[in-house]
């Protein structure tokens, strides 16, 4: 049985597809879906470039082909491909920040973030979970005597139940989920690591989240993990933890707020 009176849709709601609508290249998008893209082809291309993971240098060398050069592309140069991207509507921006720490660091700690109340939009606006996504909680049983509790999704939890009987009538319930881990960035810049948080929402089916490639986790933070100046090693270890909960407050603040 399904929670009684939850998740009610109202209009006027909009998804990130209607941002193509709206912003100020939307007349040239009417002649031209692919804007600013010449063709489906171009942008087939430009897409699989952008997100190749090749370098800028390699991208140039391969739009140098002689045979690349033939094709009715609307970009020459890994340049002019990125500029082209950015005039498409964009996702949540990174917000950068330095943090003040009361013992000193071999380099500045900076942190970047997103807002995440702009990532949860992000994934709730998101089309391409409409179908996967649970929004009201639920009771599964294995029989029509209810005897036994059958726990599959996050929604079919007590907690959900509980958490949305508190909330106003009509009310959707989002529950976030959050992971990290330590990661080293580049072993060629010094072994910077940082602690990448991860989110996603509880709404969305645990088979789509399990895969990579649904990109139902979003990156919602660099947290720095900084080198301490201290004379004390066993110091060190306090302060970079201390430091990481310090920054979480900050990421995590709007989400606080909301809840």
């Amino acid at each position: 049985k399904y929670f009684p009176g939850a998740a009610q849709r109202y209009n006027g709601g909009s998804t990130f597809a209607n941002k193509f609508d709206v912003d100020k290249f939307s007349k040239h998008r009417s002649l031209n879906i692919y804007y600013p893209f010449a063709s489906s082809g171009d942008w087939e291309l430009g897409s699989w470039l952008l997100c190749s993971g090749l370098s800028m240098s390699v991208i140039n060398t391969f739009l140098s082909l002689s045979l690349i050069k033939k094709l009715p592309l609307s970009f020459h140069t890994a340049n002019e491909l990125c500029g082209q991207a950015k005039l498409l509507p964009s996702g949540p921006c990174w917000k950068l920040q330095e943090i003040q720490t009361l013992h000193p660091t071999k380099r500045l700690v900076m942190l970047y973030w997103h807002n995440p109340l702009e990532l949860v939009q992000f994934l709730f606006n998101n089309p391409e979970f409409q179908d996967i996504m649970e929004l009201s909680p639920y009771c599964l049983y294995d029989s029509a005597a209810h005897l036994h509790h059958i726990y599959t999704e996050w929604m079919s939890g007590e907690d959900a139940w509980s958490m949305q009987s508190q909330i106003p009538q009509g009310t959707t319930l989002l529950g976030t989920i959050i992971s990290s881990d330590k990661t080293t960035i580049s072993v060629l810049t010094g072994d910077c690591v940082t602690h990448p948080p991860l989110i996603s929402l509880g709404s969305i089916k645990m088979a789509t989240q399990l895969k990579p490639s649904s990109h139902s986790f979003l990156l919602a933070a660099l947290l720095p993990v900084p080198k301490f100046i201290h004379k004390n090693k066993w110091m060190k270890g306090v302060l970079e933890p201390c430091l990481i909960h310090h920054c979480l407050d900050i990421v995590l603040e709007p989400l606080k707020q909301a809840a």
